[in-house]
């Protein structure tokens, strides 16, 4: 479920970064845009595994999450250390693929403690990685529109941003009803696994 919203929404933030500084901050921010590109696979993955550590907990194994942040802290260290002589974007990029590799190891963890076989939690990520290609096309098909049409930097968001919502909306609809509260957890993501 978390996957379903994560995923769709760092990859829009990775489109619409541009648009987003200029329209937050103004035209002198432009240049964090591309910090915050590099920086959204590693936060996709930072949110897929927010909830690990309760398994460890639940599983009897709480060193195992004390252990994964020690690596985690070893590694921001070193990644930063290493690449901060050659700029920003380099950090940006080392602190992406710390996240990410800490979240693969985590969640390769947590498989093996719960005996769930790699590639059933891979099947189970499918649909969020549909959704977010979904999304995807349909902001950078509104961000070639806005550019044609050459609109304001918060309208050209807008013309990205409503439409990419409106198909995550439509295709992941049972998770929007869960959301609102119009339906149980449990028979939600039955459904939303079979589409």
């Amino acid at each position: 479920m978390v996957g379903r919203m994560l995923l769709p929404a760092m990859a829009l933030l990775a489109i619409a970064a541009p648009k987003l500084i200029v329209t937050i901050y103004g035209t002198k921010w432009m240049p964090a845009a591309l910090p915050l590109r590099l920086l959204t696979p590693g936060l996709a993955l930072i949110g897929l595994r927010l909830a690990i550590g309760s398994i460890y907990y639940a599983r009897g194994f709480p060193a195992t999450d004390i252990f994964v942040h020690g690596l985690r802290l070893i590694a921001i260290v070193a990644a930063v250390g290493l690449t901060a002589p050659l700029g920003l974007a380099a950090v940006c990029a080392a602190m992406s693929a710390v996240e990410g590799a800490v979240s693969v190891a985590g969640q390769w963890i947590v498989c093996r403690m719960i005996r769930l076989g790699a590639l059933t939690l891979a099947a189970a990520t499918l649909p969020g990685l549909y959704s977010a290609v979904l999304c995807s096309v349909v902001a950078l098909a509104g961000a070639a529109l806005a550019a044609w049409l050459a609109v304001a930097a918060w309208l050209a968001l807008l013309v990205m941003l409503a439409p990419a919502g409106a198909a995550w909306c439509w295709r992941e609809r049972a998770t929007v009803r869960v959301l609102l509260g119009g339906t149980d957890l449990l028979s939600s993501a039955a459904e939303a696994m079979g589409g």
